[in-house]
């Protein structure tokens, strides 16, 4: 996963750690979390984002991060034309800086690469 990448790309980090455990999914993780059955869980912002906008004052994170994550969108292969679409329709928001307002309702910051 993205967050095993992430402590493997900080040794010193991931060695102050008394142990680390992985999960099938972020959902079970973060419900272990909740549950006090984990101190900590490492995920990336916008799982983040989702679970602690959906359950409000169960969850903290701190500042910082380790590392970046880049998503992209797949389309079939002979869809070029829907792809230029959502291409145009990508770049419109950004430019326009809805994709931003967006990102910082939902995420509570901003998780658009400029």
């Amino acid at each position: 996963s993205s967050a095993n990448i992430a402590l493997d790309n900080h040794p010193d980090f991931k060695a102050t750690l008394k142990e680390v455990t992985g999960y099938p999914s972020n959902d079970k993780a973060l419900l272990d979390l909740a549950s006090g059955r984990l101190d900590a869980v490492l995920v990336d912002v916008c799982v983040f984002g989702y679970y602690n906008e959906q359950q409000p004052g169960v969850y903290r994170s701190l500042e910082g991060d380790l590392g970046t994550e880049e998503f992209g969108i797949a389309f079939h292969k002979d869809a070029d034309a829907f792809r230029e679409e959502i291409q145009k329709a990508l770049d419109k928001v950004i430019a326009d800086g809805k994709a931003t307002e967006i990102s910082m309702k939902v995420f509570n910051r901003d998780v658009i690469a400029h």
